[in-house]
């Protein structure tokens, strides 16, 4: 399940851009009621950053949990405090908790950063 931001809009009112948000699709004319006639809906997911919740990370890209695995969320599963700890940390508190040098934090980055943008782009 990805996590979405939808707003709407009236006829002809142009939406925002926030940086901290990638369109997934164009702004779509749609009809909800007959309140809403032609109100705009714009679809929207975090873009990645190390300031990404591990939970939508997770939930976005299942398949990063095998390399956060191999960076120390093993050990957090093994210490029985996944599900206190995960839903908690971002990616950049991960990285602090685990204690990552930073060669180590780059190769992580780099390797979830590429899963999660082809996640998005529907690859």
């Amino acid at each position: 399940m990805t996590r979405v931001l939808l707003r709407t809009f009236p006829p002809g009112a142009k939406p925002p851009v926030r940086n901290s948000w990638v369109c997934m699709r164009k702004t779509e004319s749609t009809t909800y009621s007959s309140k809403n006639q032609g109100a705009q809906v714009m679809v929207a997911v975090m873009k990645f950053s190390e300031d990404i919740p591990l939970t939508t990370l997770l939930e976005t890209a299942p398949e990063c949990e095998e390399i956060l695995m191999k960076y120390g969320l093993q050990k957090i599963k093994e210490d029985g405090v996944y599900e206190i700890v995960v839903p908690r940390l971002t990616l950049r508190g991960f990285i602090t908790l685990m204690n990552l040098k930073e060669k180590e934090r780059d190769e992580l980055v780099s390797k979830l950063e590429e899963i999660y943008n082809k996640k998005l782009s529907g690859g």
